[in-house]
């Protein structure tokens, strides 16, 4: 078995990046109203997690690319429904 398992790949780790581009969106939506109300950066990344029920560390991953986001537009309606966790209606 040993040898077996050293001719395998690696296992892949740390956690896969679950939110999509525009869920990411979304968040720094939440962390920009958060601190237009004044609260500091890293409250509003910790209650946006808390809104959302993500890890704070998921927050700070999209405020990172949140230039980046901005600059991408929704591609269709049903990937704007996805990002705020609603189906889209079958035809």
């Amino acid at each position: 078995i040993g040898k077996a398992a050293d001719a395998l790949p690696p296992t892949p780790s740390g956690r896969p990046h679950t939110l999509t581009s525009d869920q990411m969106r979304l968040v720094n939506e939440k962390v920009v109203s958060l601190i237009l109300k004044g609260v500091q950066t890293g409250d509003a990344q910790t209650r946006a997690a808390q809104h959302f029920r993500i890890a704070k560390r998921t927050v700070q991953r999209a405020w990172k690319k949140r230039e980046e986001l901005a600059q991408e537009p929704f591609q269709s309606i049903s990937d704007l429904m996805q990002a705020v966790g609603m189906q889209t209606p079958r035809l």
